[in-house]
């Protein structure tokens, strides 16, 4: 493991310190939009440098691995490298959210690009086979966690979905009718004792950019928070947080009655060029310097109904009541 860089340690000592003081009853680590960045390492480095002062439950990776402009046979290679790197950055499980870009080149222009089939990503994340708590259905890129000792259950969900005619491949954005019926049926059938926390890659409604495009509509995303806010009704539990990347800038706020988390970018190159709500953060960044990595180790606190993230790199702790 590479030696933290002194630019991020009093940073990783101090969250370390606040966590290990945090009477929360889960911790876990959240990395978004990491693209094959070059700071990469310091990322793995630092989070393993707070998990063995403060022991992570587990950690989260919100997808966003790679850029998805490569050939198959090297996306395949990468995924696979990418699994393993984050997994070995600390002493728990690690689930990772599938982004719009941790898919294949096609060289053929009618079939598309950034292609992530399921059985690539299944490929990718087989391991997850091996983890009596994680529930997945076949191949598909979404599955759930059961914490079973202390009634936590992380859902992992995914953003896109393909259509294919005559083999022409249309990434839709968004969810599709078989994934929401899972949610429905599967995913939140938990009752009062139980406390649900959700992630994906991209948000499931358009308002999280001012002038949302075509190209980044949401389908099923109302259907996919009104399921959420119907079953809690009915059954109880709690839903804290939905903790969602893509958008490479830091915001919370309540959306439809569930508070909506975004993590920024782990990249420290890649500038924001697209629209963002007016409550949002994008920190400046400069590279070699304390600022450079991004990411947010999370204390769930069921007793006082609190999620507290504290900033590793560029930003600011947040904390949000529920």
């Amino acid at each position: 493991m590479k030696a933290i860089k002194p630019c991020y340690a009093q940073n990783i000592q101090s969250v370390s310190s606040r966590i290990c003081s945090d009477s929360g009853d889960f911790r876990f680590a959240v990395v978004a939009d990491s693209h094959l960045d070059n700071s990469l390492e310091d990322t793995i480095a630092n989070v393993h440098g707070v998990d063995q002062a403060v022991n992570f439950d587990c950690t989260v990776h919100l997808g966003d691995f790679l850029n998805g402009n490569l050939p198959l046979k090297h996306t395949r290679r990468l995924l696979k490298e990418q699994m393993e790197l984050f997994r070995s950055a600390a002493d728990c499980p690690f689930y990772p959210a599938q982004g719009n870009h941790d898919g294949y080149l096609r060289y053929n222009p009618t079939r598309g690009t950034d292609t992530a089939e399921n059985w690539l990503w299944y490929e990718a994340t087989s391991y997850l086979q091996q983890d009596s708590r994680v529930v997945r259905i076949g191949e598909n890129p979404y599955f759930y966690v059961d914490f079973e000792e202390k009634k936590i259950r992380l859902v992992i969900l995914c953003s896109f979905y393909y259509e294919v005619t005559d083999g022409r491949y249309r990434k839709k954005y968004g969810t599709d009718d078989a994934q929401l019926r899972w949610f429905k049926e599967q995913a939140l059938a938990v009752d009062d004792s139980w406390t649900v926390l959700l992630f994906s890659h991209d948000s499931p409604v358009k308002e999280m950019n001012e002038k949302a495009k075509d190209d980044v509509s949401r389908i099923n995303g109302q259907e996919l928070i009104q399921a959420v806010n119907e079953a809690r009704a009915e059954r109880g539990f709690a839903v804290p947080g939905w903790f969602i990347g893509h958008h490479h800038y830091d915001f919370c706020g309540e959306i439809m009655g569930i508070n909506m988390i975004l993590v920024g970018s782990e990249t420290a190159y890649v500038f924001q060029l697209w629209d963002q709500p007016k409550e949002a953060n994008c920190f400046a960044r400069n590279l070699g310097t304390g600022s450079e990595d991004l990411w947010d180790a999370v204390v769930l606190d069921k007793q006082n109904r609190m999620l507290k993230l504290y900033r590793v790199g560029a930003g600011e702790d947040r904390s949000i009541r529920y």
